[in-house]
């Protein structure tokens, strides 16, 4: 996958279309977009999610908008890298959240005693940079995330 000429600029790095147009050709590498790929996703929020969120949104189109035309291929390729990144990184961080609101739940209503909880993925992260950042590959992990919480031996929990 080559960042540059792969990563949508409103599904992935959460340009709104709007400025992608507005721009024209200073949105260079032209890349095929998911149709409603911004928009699909974003009116998925409540309006107080939305609220939320707006001022993050704000503030990458509006770096996008100064910086994209000014920077070489390569710092475009970093500045995609970054928002993916970032991206991932606060995906990480909500699914950590989430699991130890659910594991704090359990505790709190004394049912963690006789409950086990498997926590998996579907694959994990690894990132083969070769180049650069000129072609990243993201490959299948033969050893995918398994986490076992046995309420009852807590200091025994296990990651294998």
């Amino acid at each position: 996958m080559n960042l540059l000429k792969h990563m949508m600029y409103s599904h992935d790095s959460k340009i709104r279309p709007e400025l992608i147009t507005a721009m024209g050709d200073q949105v260079q590498p032209s890349v095929n977009e998911f149709e409603n790929g911004f928009y699909g996703p974003y009116h998925r929020a409540t309006l107080e999610q939305r609220a939320l969120y707006k001022p993050t949104l704000d503030r990458i189109n509006a770096e996008f908008e100064t910086q994209w035309p000014k920077m070489t291929d390569q710092q475009k390729m970093r500045w995609k890298y970054q928002r993916y990144m970032q991206d991932y990184l606060a995906t990480i961080s909500s699914i950590d959240d989430n699991l130890g609101r659910v594991l704090n739940y359990l505790d709190q209503s004394g049912l963690s005693e006789n409950t086990i909880v498997i926590y998996t993925s579907d694959k994990a992260f690894i990132s083969e940079n070769t180049d650069g950042l000129t072609n990243v590959s993201f490959m299948m992990n033969p050893s995918k995330p398994l986490l076992l919480f046995d309420g009852q031996e807590k200091s025994k929990a296990n990651k294998l």
